[in-house]
């Protein structure tokens, strides 16, 4: 005979002295969830000594977070670059911040007109 710990009903632990019955799957499999997330792996990844450098790595490892802190950074910068060339391209790259703040009310009103 071993020891159950049930919930009474005003949700406090209460013991009881009879054989337990198995506990739900719900119960393994949030249990398993809990060590799958605590479980953690490893990857590697290999860059030249050059992206190494131009990302200001400092250590041969890093966490993942960090790793998705500077690819999100540098595909920022990509986006940011690209956004100035078209920007040059169709002549946008002139305007004026008055001339901005127009073209920008000007969108907002058409959209409100729209709906």
């Amino acid at each position: 005979m071993g020891k159950c710990l049930q919930l009474s009903n005003n949700s406090q632990p209460a013991t009881d002295n009879r054989i337990c019955q198995r506990p739900k799957k719900i119960v393994y499999l949030k249990q398993l969830d809990i060590v799958k997330r605590l479980t953690m792996k490893t990857l590697n990844i290999a860059i030249s000594d050059l992206e190494f450098n131009k990302f200001g790595l400092r250590s041969d490892s890093l966490s993942f977070s960090d790793f998705i802190d500077i690819v999100s950074r540098e595909l920022s910068k990509q986006r940011l670059k690209e956004s100035l060339k078209l920007a040059e391209k169709f002549g946008l790259s002139e305007m004026t911040m008055d001339e901005i703040s127009k073209e920008v009310k000007a969108v907002r009103k058409n959209a409100k007109n729209r709906s």
